[in-house]
């Protein structure tokens, strides 16, 4: 099979009109707090275009505490997006890491997290992307990757499997991020 051709943008200015057109029409690059999200990263847009480019790139986890469903806040791991380019802006992935250790915090669900604009969902968008990020997370570092997914979500279980992605195991149980159960994958870099 041949890969699709997409590119992994760092987000700048340059396209960052394509990127809040998706957040003004629904679109988020979070699955789990969409409205949210896209409200938050519209007011931040529009607060300085600047600051919000230089968020999205966080190599040393130094954004604003992030707040819990508990009210507690945590401080922000290190992580980087990258704006999924075919033919136009079709969504964005981003990676999360912990400095010196594969392993993830508890508020944490997963190393990576991908969001397709629903236009141009099922065309295989998502797993070239995140095929595209396995290098760049080996260059930081990463021997491994933790994805977790919605047991409902099977198209998203799909993406991650033509990753590599392994089956560790599935939480049946409610999670910050997911009230009906997680499926938790693995992908050895």
């Amino acid at each position: 099979m041949t890969e699709l051709q997409v590119e992994l943008l760092t987000p700048s200015l340059k396209f960052l009109n394509d990127y809040q057109h998706h957040l003004t029409k629904g679109w988020s690059p979070d699955n789990i707090w969409t409205e949210r999200t896209a409200k938050a990263q519209l007011e931040a847009i529009a607060q300085s275009p600047e600051v919000f480019i230089q968020s999205l790139n966080d190599v040393n986890g130094l954004n604003p505490a992030i707040k819990l469903s508990d009210g507690s806040r945590v401080r922000p791991l290190p992580s980087i997006s990258r704006w999924i380019w075919q033919s136009g802006f079709c969504g964005a992935i981003q990676l999360r890491w912990s400095p010196d250790s594969d392993a993830l915090p508890y508020f944490c669900p997963g190393h990576v997290g991908y969001s397709i604009v629903p236009e141009r969902r099922r065309e295989g968008l998502a797993s070239s992307a995140l095929r595209h990020l396995l290098p760049i997370a080996q260059a930081i570092g990463l021997r491994q990757l933790t994805i977790h997914v919605s047991v409902t979500n099977v198209a998203s279980q799909k993406v991650i499997q033509s990753a590599g992605g392994e089956l560790l195991s599935v939480a049946n149980f409610d999670t910050e991020f997911n009230s009906q159960g997680c499926a938790i994958y693995c992908i050895h870099l």
